[in-house]
């Protein structure tokens, strides 16, 4: 992708909470995390709303933190005294 000229952007995210119920005694609930995310990007400038969706489009295809949402990706912990 060659260069897009951007005047301002403006991004807002909302994410919607999951709620699960706890088990056992422990305080946290089951399932944390989210059952969507609604994020909206305003942009502005000389460029066609074509190339701005271009450029949107580019940003999905290399953004890695919305790839770990998309492909989820395995993760391990270890607890050290």
């Amino acid at each position: 992708m060659t260069e897009v000229r951007l005047q301002c952007t403006h991004g807002r995210g909302r994410g919607t909470n999951v709620t699960g119920r706890g088990r056992g005694r422990h305080p946290l609930p089951a399932a944390p995390g989210f059952s969507g995310i609604r994020v909206e990007v305003t942009v502005a400038g000389p460029e066609s709303e074509e190339r701005y969706a271009e450029l949107a489009a580019a940003v999905d295809d290399h953004c890695p933190v919305l790839d770990l949402f998309k492909n989820p990706v395995p993760v391990s912990r270890a607890l050290s005294p």
